[in-house]
């Protein structure tokens, strides 16, 4: 499904930009913008206010791979297309710096004619707009970076291969560690201030997103059937390729597994409750074990087919024996502990006993004597025909 625009606020967007080594008189690291001097690091700044993401703004720079990684056997790149949902191939290595809103501040000025003269394809007239993003902060959590740590390879640029692979230093002494822990970014857009400051304001993001499960991630049917009912949704969260915090990543990694086991449990529930004629046979020399053979009628088949297969997958379950002279009864006679048999060839007690598309077999045992469906009677046949005739069997 599409994503969908958060209301009241602005559309995610993507411009090309410059990003300077210290500040806007020192030289310059990465552009998206024509320049007539060759910078071999493209930049781009999004800001991403789509629903369903968290909300933020993230500078990207572009790594150029070598043109001759695939003949040299370093394969080739590929990244995921969220706008057509699929993983397409790419020249290039991105890395993300998404700057944490609570710990930056932001200016937005006019960019002055010296520093346009930098940029000879670039037209005055007050289109351009610095950015300088400012933290106080000393802690290494101010922003968050995605793609770092990648395979790259660039054989015909070893500065930049050193830079991203062992941190070495690239234009004014500058080293990847250095520059993404600094506390003033200087970023160039062409924007006019008050369009700048209208799209890349940290300020106007929209709320944190945050998924409605909690912190809790083990299984618990009533905590996650209340959760569930309580949020209810239509169609399914965006992919998610990146996360603000450990709890993100561990919602988006369990969510679908707890939600799948909740309801394959609460198909259990339904089956459990689900009186289900069997006929039985006696294991030879085993006075305390039965064969049970379970015709399942269709229209149970047809409900609960994909989840009753997937529950005898798991091989042991309680069968619960009411005594049919008493149909109406709620309460069952007792718990016979059995589990499934998936192949009966070569059972010779079994031979006697064709069975159905539908029918399954447990091996089966009554409890202790002390327990409840101890003494709980059963009919035995010698033969499907027999137990067809005793009409014990569908």
């Amino acid at each position: 499904m599409p994503s969908k625009k958060n209301k009241g606020y602005t559309q995610s967007l993507v411009r090309t930009c410059a990003v300077f080594v210290h500040d806007f008189s020192g030289p310059i690291l990465a552009s998206g913008i024509k320049l007539g001097n060759d910078i071999k690091i493209r930049a781009k700044i999004r800001v991403e206010t789509t629903q369903g993401h968290e909300p933020s703004i993230t500078l990207f720079l572009y790594f150029p791979d070598g043109t001759d990684n695939e003949d040299r056997g370093h394969g080739a790149r590929f990244v995921y297309s969220q706008a057509d949902g699929v993983y397409r191939p790419s020249p290039e290595l991105r890395i993300g710096i998404r700057f944490r809103r609570e710990k930056w501040t932001q200016t937005f000025e006019a960019a002055s004619p010296e520093l346009l003269g930098r940029f000879p394809g670039l037209k005055g007239g007050g289109g351009q707009t610095v950015i300088t993003f400012s933290s106080d902060e000393d802690d290494k959590n101010k922003v968050c970076v995605e793609g770092m740590g990648m395979p790259y390879i660039n054989k015909s640029e070893p500065e930049l291969e050193q830079f991203v692979n062992e941190n070495g230093p690239l234009i004014g002494g500058v080293t990847f560690i250095d520059f993404v822990r600094s506390n003033t970014f200087h970023v160039l857009v062409e924007l006019q201030p008050h369009s700048a400051k209208f799209y890349f304001s940290l300020e106007q993001l929209p709320p944190p997103f945050d998924h409605p499960y909690g912190t809790l991630h083990n299984f618990d049917p009533e905590r996650s059937a209340l959760s569930m009912a309580s949020n209810p949704r239509n169609h399914a969260y965006n992919v998610s390729h990146s996360f603000k915090d450990d709890n993100a990543m561990v919602t988006v990694t369990t969510q679908s597994l707890m939600q799948d086991s909740l309801y394959l449990w609460k198909q259990a529930q339904c089956i459990a409750e689900t009186k289900l004629r069997a006929y039985f046979i006696p294991v030879p020399d085993r006075g305390d074990k039965y064969y049970a053979i379970l015709p399942l009628p269709k229209e149970f088949m047809d409900k609960y087919k994909p989840a009753w297969q997937r529950l005898i997958d798991r091989r042991t379950c309680q069968a619960s024996l009411a005594r049919w002279e008493f149909p109406d009864s709620k309460v069952p006679s007792g718990f016979w502990k059995s589990h499934f048999i998936t192949y009966t060839g070569g059972i010779q007690a079994l031979a006697s006993h064709p069975m159905g598309e539908s029918d399954v077999v447990l091996v089966t045992s009554p409890p202790p004597p002390e327990e409840a469906g101890s003494q709980c009677d059963v009919s035995t046949f010698s033969s499907r025909s027999e137990a067809d005739e005793a009409g014990d069997a569908h």
